[in-house]
């Protein structure tokens, strides 16, 4: 075998400037395929990680409004309680985020205020001071609250300082308990997540007033059930109104998974774009040893001359094409990936502030079939054909 090795090595390096022609296609299409993959899955990845104020552990559940809106889909409060009661529901809370005017000091801001349960799971952000809304604040309706580091920042005030101190929510007060960590930043510097929490037993007191309800968020216990909870809780609200209306859930791996599939097919489409230029490489490939046996037609009728068999000259002009393959699809794969690697962490961290793992092994794996299928589809028939020729033909050959 190494034999056969270094005269592939050989033959190649002697004709360096076509080898190389050949190989740039295939390194070309190799890397844009692998380039490709790679970069749809860290966008995907970026603007999944920008969807930071979702919490991995709720979902929320709203009307269907695609036929129009009704008010007579709106749910009560009692609905909000059988829904707490279901099994994989630790707790169903009111949900709704509404603008208010808060001031702390002398500062004045207009921020978002909405409801909050006592599990800290409801949280989709770290604390960075201070603790979360307990149980206990739910319970005895306690005048509490968290702020994210968007109303710290708006309000002008360290996060740290603002704990224990009273903040004027409307014509209601609260104390603050705790502030969220800052969650990355980027280009998509979109935060719908709330910035006043309070339990949602003072929201129900303070600002629903007996109104009828359009979102409502649940907390799972085991989130491998999430798509089976949905389900029930949908059915039962359809139920609920008659099969009069139908309701929608949302969580973030529902919009993890649809960013996922988007780009998924954009990296198809270009992906098999890219793949072209694999096909045009291949068929350099077989070009090249086509012309290799054109030319050494003499050298494989001398061989089998004096023994060789057709296997020999078979594996050795096999050799050549698997080696080209191989140089080509490592080298291919290594430019994708760079490529990949330098705009995920230059460019698409600007998009959410979050950097995405690249999908090493997707790539190398990638980069093994395109180099065994170029192989086996470009380098078979030329090897072949070199092995059937008639040594008597082939030394008479000029």
């Amino acid at each position: 075998m190494m034999n056969y090795l270094r005269e592939a090595l050989s033959v190649l390096f002697v004709n360096r400037l076509r080898t190389l022609l050949a190989l740039l296609g295939l390194v070309v299409g190799v890397a844009a395929v692998i380039a490709i993959q790679v970069l749809g899955q860290a966008t995907a990845g970026a603007l999944s990680g920008s969807l930071r104020f979702i919490s991995q552990d709720t979902f929320v559940i709203f009307p269907d409004t695609q036929k129009g809106f009704d008010a007579k889909a709106l749910f009560t409060l009692k609905n909000v309680a059988a829904i707490g009661r279901m099994p994989n529901v630790t707790q169903a809370i009111p949900y709704s985020q509404i603008p208010v005017i808060a001031r702390a000091g002398s500062q004045t801001a207009k921020l978002n205020l909405a409801p909050m349960g006592g599990d800290p799971r409801f949280l989709a952000q770290p604390l960075d001071f201070g603790r979360s809304v307990s149980q206990a604040d739910v319970d005895a309706r306690a005048p509490v609250c968290v702020l994210s580091a968007n109303a710290v920042s708006k309000l002008q005030a360290d996060g740290e300082a603002l704990i224990g101190r009273t903040l004027r929510v409307s014509s209601n007060h609260c104390t603050i308990v705790g502030v969220l960590h800052q969650p990355p930043t980027g280009a998509l510097n979109y935060d719908f997540s709330p910035d006043i929490l309070i339990p949602y037993s003072v929201f129900q007191r303070e600002q629903m007033h007996g109104a009828k309800l359009f979102e409502t968020e649940v907390l799972v216990e085991d989130t491998s059930q999430m798509t089976a909870t949905e389900k029930k809780v949908t059915d039962y609200l359809k139920s609920a109104t008659g099969n009069k209306f139908s309701y929608r859930a949302i969580d973030s791996r529902i919009i993890a998974g649809f960013l996922d599939k988007a780009f998924g097919i954009i990296s198809l489409v270009v992906g098999a774009i890219g793949a072209i230029s694999l096909v045009v490489a291949g068929i350099g490939i077989m070009n090249i040893l086509l012309v290799s046996i054109v030319e050494r037609t003499r050298e494989i009728g001398v061989r089998k001359a004096i023994g060789a068999r057709k296997s020999q000259i078979l594996v050795q002009f096999f050799f050549e094409a698997a080696l080209l393959a191989i140089f080509g699809c490592s080298l291919g794969a290594a430019l994708g990936l760079l490529a990949g690697w330098y705009v995920n962490s230059h460019y698409i961290i600007k998009i959410s502030g979050v950097i995405v793992p690249l999908p090493w092994a997707q790539a190398v794996t990638l980069a093994m079939v395109f180099a065994a299928v170029i192989t086996l589809a470009f380098g078979t028939y030329p090897a072949y054909r070199a092995a059937a020729l008639d040594p008597i033909e082939a030394l008479r050959y000029e």
